[in-house]
């Protein structure tokens, strides 16, 4: 009487571990490649809000208003990830339009805050027609009306 041998040979076993390995590296390599176009893209999209016509507006106008100072420390500066959106058409051969409506997160010696800024674009000037500074609970409107100092 013959015996048969049905244990897996170890080539074969060998074969199904290098393809599982093969896969796995595959799939990370996937994985790397689309987060690190993802975060290219993020991190290009910041900058253009951060060039922006509008961004540079709020952080000014914020940083020039004497309650935003006195609540949040001298110097004011922006940080940290910027959210909203920007259609900007509006150069000065354009003649078209733009809006913007940003929350610039900030900081300034003495606390931490977010600038909202709405504007919109004719031509070449931007023109804000909201603007407040958020810190904590508290809202510091600038425009349409200046909220008194608290």
């Amino acid at each position: 009487m013959a015996f048969e041998d049905n244990r897996p040979s170890l080539r074969s076993s060998r074969r199904s571990l290098s393809a599982g390995w093969t896969a796995i590296l595959c799939v990370t390599g996937l994985i790397l490649i689309v987060g690190a176009v993802v975060a290219l893209v993020i991190q290009h999209r910041q900058q253009v809000l951060r060039s922006s016509r509008a961004f540079s507006l709020a952080l000014t106008q914020a940083s020039q208003a004497p309650c935003v100072k006195a609540r949040l420390g001298a110097p004011i500066v922006a940080n940290g990830f910027i959210v909203g959106s920007i259609s900007d058409n509006s150069g000065p051969s354009d003649g078209g339009q733009g809006y913007a409506d940003l929350e610039i997160p900030v900081s300034g010696s003495l606390a931490t805050g977010k600038i909202h800024i709405v504007a919109n674009a004719a031509g070449d000037l931007w023109t804000p027609q909201y603007l407040s500074v958020r810190t904590g609970d508290d809202r510091l409107l600038l425009l349409p009306a200046a909220s008194p100092c608290q």
